[in-house]
Parts: structure tokens; C-alpha cells; sequence
């Protein structure tokens, strides 16, 4: 008797488990993504008006000024600290102007 009630208790784990998992990566994926046009707007006033901005990736905060695209996807920032900062733009969370 022992071990059926071990086994169910298993059995119950792993499908919440499951079930969490599911429940994060279908929350992650319907979030939505920021406006390109929005964003374009953003790192044209950056670059125009050498002001800096704040791009949040993954959980970190990058403070920069707005150099260049070095392609569709990738932008080119730098700081007091780094001259160069690579970005995804799909990577970005979120955009803030100083």
C-alpha cells in the first residue's frame, strides 16, 4: 500500500511540474513585443541628440547613447564603461530615452 501511494504522490509531482512549465513558456511566448516604429523613434532621438537611454535585456539595465546599426538586428551602443556594446534588438525588453 506503501508504495502505491508513493507512486501516486511521484505521479502528482511531475505532472505539476509539467504543468508549470507549460504555464511559463506559454506566458512567455503570448507576452507581446515592443513596436519597431517605437523603438526606431527612440534610437533616432538618441543619436540626433546625443542622449542616453536605458535598454533592458534579459533582466539587465544597459546605459548607453546610441552609435549605429550594424545591421537589421544588431545596434551599436556605448558608454562610460564599454566604447562598444553590441544589441539584439530582439533581445530588448524594454527602451527608455533620458
Amino acid at each position: 500500500m506503501k508504495r502505491a501511494s508513493v507512486t501516486l504522490v511521484v505521479r502528482l509531482i511531475v505532472l505539476c511540474m509539467g504543468w508549470f512549465v507549460l504555464a511559463q513558456t506559454s506566458s512567455a511566448q503570448s507576452a507581446p513585443g515592443l513596436s519597431p516604429a517605437a523603438v526606431e523613434e527612440i534610437l533616432t532621438q538618441s543619436l540626433a541628440q546625443k542622449k542616453g537611454m536605458s535598454i533592458y535585456v534579459g533582466g539587465q539595465t544597459i546605459a548607453g547613447v546610441f552609435v549605429k546599426r550594424i545591421d537589421a538586428n544588431t545596434i551599436e551602443v556605448r558608454n562610460q564603461t564599454y566604447g562598444r556594446v553590441l544589441i539584439r534588438i530582439d533581445r530588448i525588453d524594454a527602451i527608455a530615452l533620458s
